[in-house]
C-alpha cells in the first residue's frame, strides 16, 4: 500500500526554490548505494525506485508539506518515486512531455561541476531553469516540459509523482 498526502499546484504554477537539508540528502545518497540501478519509467533509462514507505522520503514530503503547504483540491494521492541519472551511458536528453502525476517534485540531489546541459525548458510559461546543487522544483505533472541535451558532466534526481 502506497503512503498518500495532500499537495496542491495548478497547471500554471511552478515552485523553484533552494532546498538544503545536508543530512536527508545524505541518507538518500545511502539509500541509493544500497540499491542498484533499474528503468524507473518508459522515460529514462536508468535511476532507482524508492520505495514510497523509505523514512527519507516520508522525512522529505512530511518537510516539503511544512515548508511549501501542498495541498490540491483537498484531494489524496499516491507517491511513486525514482531517481534519474543524466551521465555517461545513461539518460542524455529528455524529449517534450507530460508526467504520469497531478504534481511532480523535483529534488537535485548532485550534480559534477563541470555541468553542461541537462537544463530544464517549460515552454507553456516561459521557464528554463539550469539545475544547481540543491534545487528543488515543484510542477503540476500535465505541465509539458523537456530536459535539454547533456553535454558533459553528470547529475542525480530525485523525482516524486504525486498521483
Amino acid at each position: 500500500m502506497h503512503e498518500k498526502y495532500e499537495v496542491s499546484i495548478d497547471v500554471n504554477s511552478f515552485v523553484c526554490a533552494e532546498y538544503k537539508n545536508d543530512q536527508l540528502k545524505q541518507q538518500f545518497l545511502d539509500l541509493l548505494a544500497a540499491s542498484s540501478y533499474t528503468r524507473p519509467n518508459s522515460m529514462h533509462r536508468t535511476g532507482r525506485i524508492i520505495d514510497s514507505s523509505a523514512p527519507p522520503l516520508l522525512a522529505l514530503l512530511a518537510d516539503l508539506n511544512t515548508k511549501f503547504s501542498l495541498a490540491l483540491d483537498g484531494k489524496v494521492y499516491q507517491v511513486y518515486a525514482f531517481t534519474a541519472q543524466y551521465e555517461d551511458g545513461s539518460n542524455n536528453y529528455l524529449d517534450m512531455h507530460a508526467d504520469n502525476s497531478i504534481i511532480t517534485i523535483n529534488w537535485n540531489l548532485s550534480l559534477s561541476s563541470d555541468l553542461d546541459g541537462t537544463d530544464l525548458l517549460i515552454p507553456g510559461l516561459d521557464k528554463v531553469v539550469k539545475p544547481k546543487e540543491n534545487q528543488l522544483l515543484i510542477h503540476h505533472g500535465k505541465q509539458r516540459h523537456q530536459v535539454t541535451e547533456r553535454k558533459k558532466g553528470s547529475r542525480c534526481n530525485l523525482i516524486i509523482w504525486l498521483k
